[in-house]
């Protein structure tokens, strides 16, 4: 009876290390997607423009900050990040992107509601600012 027990007692934890092990292993390939997005998000010119704009009003001491507001869904398969300054205040939003998963990458202008939902291409938002429509 003891033996029995035993078994049953070891195949649970088993069974419960795989089940935990299975699940880790989804959050740590979307954790490293995640940071290729950070990584191609912050080397976009106007993200590294706004990085020196930090840099000399905080002496070097403020940087940019990501926020992941959404992850991909069937609906909306996308990762919509939130770039900006992250003071000890608030968070100062400078852009706001979709980020899909071969990494195209969208500019929502939260002016623009016939964009907020698909966001605008690279090209487009940058058209936009060198024309002055665009912050």
């Amino acid at each position: 009876m003891k033996k029995a027990r035993l078994f049953i007692l070891v195949s649970l934890v088993f069974v419960v290390r795989i089940s935990f092990a299975q699940d880790a292993k989804p959050m740590a390939e979307d954790t490293l997607f995640e940071d290729s997005i950070i990584a191609v998000l912050s080397r976009l010119p106007e993200i590294e423009e706004r990085q020196l704009y930090l840099d000399s009003l905080t002496k070097g001491k403020g940087h940019i900050s990501y926020l992941i507001q959404d992850t991909p869904t069937k609906s909306a398969p996308y990762y919509e990040i939130q770039v900006g300054y992250n003071s000890e205040i608030r968070f100062e939003v400078y852009y706001t992107f979709h980020v899909y998963k071969n990494l195209k990458i969208r500019y929502l202008d939260p002016y623009d509601n016939s964009d907020s939902d698909r966001g605008i291409t690279l090209e487009e938002w940058r058209k936009r600012r060198a024309n002055g429509e665009l912050k």
